[in-house]
């Protein structure tokens, strides 16, 4: 019988471990279980047939599911398409609403997607979407100027000069090799994520980036990967400022911050050898050739093994100004931590800038010709500057420089020159190194050198500003009043004296001439010997009464013979003068050959000499003559006893005699010459010798008529002087005769003594032939050391005699 026959299909069976028959449609298991079970044939067909519609029926429903979720897709993407184009409602449902990652469904797709812009403006246009791959090996040079292209070009100029747009390059972590040209870099940010895990690398000398207007690099570091130094070059440059192609006279809103330079620590040069402390990279360096720059700010800076950390060079009417350099380490340098290099400028160039907390390590002795700043360029700031190495660097810490063509000391800052920048403490060890002799031009305040002394410690020194000794008399006015010392004027011009709030003064009105007060020295030859070997500057502390008052010049006059007007540096106004005060200081260059043609014995008195202009009215304070080149009265000591004026003057070494004064209460006329002579001691004579002297008389005489008298003064006072050598010096002052009919004042005469042994002198009051007044006083001489004086100050009573 057919139920008795058993077949068996050879073929093994693959059931049921192939397919999960959960998932089997139960319309389907049915049949499927149906025809399992089934003994007759006919009743098998009738399962299989059954089961072939109803899958039949299930791939039906499956194309029209597909057909249908299509169908919603393409509508989904519609109204994607309309909640961009924004043409459906705000608060419309949709899934793209939800953010799995974030945990968070937004109120509209609208609100999804700014979300995601914000995100992207913030965190900035990716390096990588550009192709950069960041392994450290791969040139990533056109990826990255990609990046830059694509968010410069948002700014909307060409060259970005007029943009403040700021779009964003961000470098995720990695090392990006850039082997191509510098990229241009303005109105951008090229950001990382922090200075040490996303890393710029290049071996080229060429820099990476040169930075134009509105830029900002930050949390970035930067490698010179050179290895090998086959061609024995001397530098590579990383980050730089120069005068691009464009037209902008001036780059300003520059950030470079949070920051790391890094090259490596030992080279091999062209021999094969490794070198250590030879190393190659610059790491930031302003090459600005006519172009200016201003609102720079350098910020949290960190250099290992490097050439140089900051470099300023600025020529050819290149400058820098109003720009903060901060917190910039350099450890390991053979060039320099920073430097200034302004050169060939004259209207502008690296001035009022700030340098804060600068500091420099020096890690191999092969590094030792290293220089930690050098400082050029005119009124910048440097305030806590610290170099270190052992306790015992001996380069230099500091370098002075002058790289313009002109005189090096010239203080000013319109001829380029280096002066007035300020140093405000710091440790610094080695030394402060001054070539250009401009030490004096510069303000130090309590700048700590470390050196070794002469047995081999360690010693801190402070370094201030330099002092000069004055050469004239402290408080030179004071001395004027109390010694009742004289003043030269014009007869158009008066002197008065007070005091006010600022001092004892010296008050001169001129008016339609010019008047001088001249400030006798008593130690000649001192001032000449300083002369000869050192520049010497004048100065004036004084204040303008009337707007129109002025002090017009300032100079040493000697032997008769003022000061060439060729050696005047420049004339100065101390701007840090509080009030209404006024300090005018006159620098002048050393010149031996002036001295060297100064006619000898010329017994005419070296003195300074201040010129008050026309239709002025000034008080004068104080005065200084000083060796060096100093610019106010702060580099001045007023209390040094070996200056130029030791002898406060006001003693009369002419002795007192029986008669004191030719006198006449009653009228003559054509009076025979009258004369009194009085003696000067013997133990007085020689302090004398090589001095400025004064010798003066008091005068009053009334109805006076010269027309009889023939010599030059119908009365005068005469100084007679003998040396050892025969030599005789006589010399005499008066009134001139004219036709004055009133005198009254006291007549002085200055004069300076040869160097050589006095046997005798003796000083004669005397009228001359001819002789006609009413009544005549003539007398009380004084011979004085000449301190602080010139032709008169009128007085009510006759000095005192000492």
């Amino acid at each position: 019988m057919v139920n008795d026959v058993t077949y068996r299909d050879p073929t093994p069976n693959n059931f049921p471990n192939d397919y999960d028959d959960s998932k089997v449609d139960s319309r389907v298991k049915l049949r499927s279980d149906s025809i399992k079970h089934k003994q007759m044939g006919v009743d098998t067909r009738e399962a299989i047939y059954q089961g072939l519609e109803i899958g039949a029926v299930t791939a039906s429903e499956a194309k029209t599911t597909a057909d249908k979720t299509a169908e919603s897709q393409d509508n989904l993407n519609q109204r994607v398409d309309d909640q961009i184009a924004a043409n459906t409602i705000k608060d419309e449902e949709i899934d793209f609403r939800h953010s799995d990652m974030l945990k968070k469904t937004f109120e509209t797709m609208r609100k999804r997607g700014d979300f995601y812009d914000n995100e992207f403006a913030g965190r900035g246009v990716n390096v990588k979407w550009f192709g950069a791959v960041g392994d450290g090996v791969t040139d990533d040079t056109n990826a990255i100027e990609a990046a830059i292209d694509f968010c410069t070009n948002l700014a909307g100029e060409d060259d970005g000069e007029h943009s403040y747009y700021h779009g964003t390059v961000y470098f995720p972590k990695g090392k990006y090799y850039m082997a191509g040209t510098k990229i241009l870099v303005h109105n951008v940010t090229l950001s990382g994520l922090d200075k040490f895990s996303s890393i710029i690398m290049s071996d080229q000398p060429d820099a990476v980036f040169d930075i134009k207007m509105h830029t900002t690099i930050q949390h970035l570091g930067f490698e010179d990967s050179t290895k090998i130094n086959v061609t024995g070059r001397d530098t590579n440059r990383m980050l730089t400022i120069s005068n691009g192609k464009d037209e902008t006279t001036a780059y300003f809103g520059i950030r470079l911050q949070d920051l790391f330079f890094r090259g490596q620590e030992r080279v091999k040069g062209p021999d094969g050898d490794n070198q250590s402390g030879i190393w190659m990279l610059d790491c930031i360096y302003l090459d600005l050739n006519v172009k200016g720059v201003w609102d720079l700010k350098i910020d949290d800076i960190s250099c290992n093994y490097v050439h140089s950390g900051v470099t300023i060079d600025t020529y050819n009417e290149g400058w820098l100004t109003g720009s903060f350099f901060n917190n910039i380490l350099v450890r390991g340098f053979s060039g320099w931590h920073t430097a200034i290099i302004s050169k060939n400028n004259t209207a502008r160039q690296v001035s009022q800038n700030v340098f804060s907390n600068l500091t420099a390590e020096v890690v191999y002795p092969t590094a030792i010709n290293g220089i930690g700043f050098i400082v050029s360029g005119v009124g910048n700031d440097f305030n806590n500057l610290q170099l270190f190495k052992d306790g015992v660097y001996s380069g230099h810490a500091i370098q002075l420089r002058y790289f313009g063509a002109d005189d090096p000391q010239y203080p000013s800052f319109g001829q380029g020159s280096s002066a007035n920048n300020a140093f405000w403490g710091g440790t610094v060890e080695g030394d402060i190194d001054d070539p250009d002799n401009i030490r004096e031009l510069q303000n130090f305040h309590n700048l700590r050198l470390q050196i070794k002394d002469d047995t081999g410690r360690v010693q801190q020194v402070n370094v201030n500003n330099p002092l000069h000794n004055n050469l004239l008399a402290e408080n030179t006015i004071q001395k004027m009043l109390d010694k009742k010392s004289m003043i030269s004027l014009p007869k158009t011009a008066t002197a008065t004296n007070g005091a006010d709030k600022y001092g004892n003064y010296l008050e001169i009105t001129t008016t339609t001439d010019t008047a001088t007060w001249d400030i006798i020295f008593t130690e000649p030859d001192k001032v000449q010997s300083i002369m000869t070997t050192e520049d010497h500057s004048v100065g004036v502390r004084f204040r303008k009464m009337t707007e129109s008052s002025d002090i017009i010049g300032g100079l040493v006059v000697i032997e008769g013979m003022p000061v060439l007007g060729v050696d005047l540096v420049g004339s100065y106004q101390n701007p840090c003068i509080s009030g209404d005060l006024q300090e005018f200081s006159w620098v002048y260059r050393n010149n031996p050959d002036f001295i060297a043609s100064l006619p000898k014995d010329s017994h005419t008195t070296d003195r300074v000499m201040f010129k008050v202009d026309v239709n002025s009215k000034v008080r004068l304070y104080n005065a200084y003559l000083s060796p060096g080149r100093v610019i106010d009265f702060s580099r001045i000591t007023q209390n040094n006893l070996n200056n130029a004026q030791q002898n406060e003057g006001g003693r009369n070494y002419i002795q007192k005699g029986s008669v004191n004064w030719l006198q006449s209460s009653v009228p003559v006329t054509n009076q025979e010459v009258k004369s009194q002579a009085f003696k000067i001691s013997i133990n007085d004579l020689q302090w004398m010798a090589g001095k400025n002297i004064v010798i003066s008389v008091d005068m009053s005489i009334t109805s006076y008529n010269a027309a009889n008298v023939t010599g030059r003064y119908g009365a005068s006072l005469i100084l007679d002087v003998k040396f050892d050598d025969g030599t005789v010096v006589a010399t005499s002052t008066g009134p001139v005769n004219s036709s004055q009919t009133t005198i009254f004042g006291r007549y002085s005469l200055y004069l300076k003594l040869p160097n050589k042994k006095i046997t005798s002198a003796q000083a004669i009051v005397t009228t001359l032939s001819g002789f006609t007044a009413t009544s005549y006083r003539i007398g009380n001489p004084m011979l004085e050391s000449g301190t602080v004086a010139h032709d008169y100050i009128s007085y009510d009573s006759s000095r005192d005699e000492i």
